[in-house]
């Protein structure tokens, strides 16, 4: 269940990507974006509820109104929604929007220029590459190259280093040979992704990649994912470790699952149920004194600061010394 201080926001369904690994277009259908107008309406119904996080997500996030009349394939307005929203939700709102699954394409200066210029939109990009072989991603019928896709991330770095990239690749795929994972491994070691998911490859019924050839065998695919988060995994100890000592603005989740001694909470760049957390385990004594009932329910669903004091695994540990309205 979601907690009430969060909420997903649905702006599209369906898919009209070609990927060999996907049949999502078969099941949810063609793309098809929701009005601009119903989703203005629905992030200003649920922001008036108390909601604090709006996740935007869609099969093909970045397509947002490409079927629009008059604009069939033409342009993302997606760009237009976060502006248009930007504009109507007051400039000195408690207030999150994440966006969620941007596909490659429409993923351009103005998006980025959008997104790191308004004060509701996090500074955090879903943005699901797959792979960074050339022969791999021409093989899964994606987007951009190997060429396209070091150009876009060096892009969103040069425009927006402040802009946390999580993305997603797919290791076993039919074909891959251990010089695409070499290739990979030294792409994620470049250090460019706050967060990386990795997927071993496997059969989607009526995939086209069904049919290929040169399979990969499943303990040579767990080996190959298991290098790229070993990689991943030291540069997000490094990025953690800086930020010690330093203070941030977090939502608060409420209270750690093990114990009501803790509590938990999420930076800009960590989205819900997919990245690592902030485990507050000191409170500053003012906050205390403050608030001296029912501490769990004044807390959930309230932003605050943290400075960081310790990091465990992916998660970073430390004092709240500021509580938001």
């Amino acid at each position: 269940v979601t907690p009430g201080h969060y909420a997903y926001v649905k702006i599209a369904e369906g898919c009209d990507r070609p990927c060999t690994f996907c049949i999502i277009p078969k099941i949810r259908g063609a793309f098809r974006s929701r009005p601009l107008e119903s989703v203005l309406a629905e992030v200003r119904s649920l922001s008036g509820a108390g909601v604090k996080e709006l996740n935007f997500v869609a099969q093909d996030l970045t397509a947002y109104g490409t079927d629009f009349p008059g604009n069939r394939g033409i342009r993302s307005e997606l760009s237009t929604l976060l502006s248009a929203i930007t504009e109507m939700v007051p400039q000195d709102s408690q207030l999150w929007i994440r966006l969620l699954y941007a596909y490659p394409i429409n993923t351009d200066e103005t998006l980025i220029r959008t997104i790191v210029e308004s004060p509701v939109i996090c500074n955090y990009l879903d943005i699901p590459l797959q792979h960074i072989s050339g022969a791999l991603l021409k093989r899964m019928r994606r987007p951009l190259g190997e060429r396209g896709t070091r150009e876009l991330v060096a892009k969103i770095r040069e425009i927006a280093p402040e802009l946390a990239i999580r993305t997603t690749f797919i290791v076993g795929f039919p074909g891959e040979t251990a010089e695409d994972v070499e290739a990979l491994r030294s792409f994620v070691a470049e250090g460019y992704f706050t967060h990386v998911g990795v997927f071993t490859y496997s059969d989607e019924e009526e995939a086209a990649a069904n049919e290929y050839p040169d399979r990969v065998p499943a303990a040579e695919k767990e080996e190959r994912r298991a290098l790229i988060m070993e990689t991943q995994q030291r540069i997000v100890a490094a990025r953690l470790q800086s930020l010690i000592g330093t203070r941030q603005r977090v939502l608060i989740d409420g209270a750690h699952s093990d114990t009501d001694l803790l509590f938990v909470a999420r930076a800009e760049w960590q989205a819900p149920e997919t990245d690592g957390e902030v485990i507050i385990n000191e409170i500053d004594e003012q906050i205390l004194e403050s608030h001296p009932d029912n501490f769990i329910q004044t807390l959930t669903g309230r932003f605050g600061i943290v400075e960081y004091t310790e990091v465990q695994g992916y998660d970073l540990v430390g004092t709240l010394v500021e509580l938001q309205p």
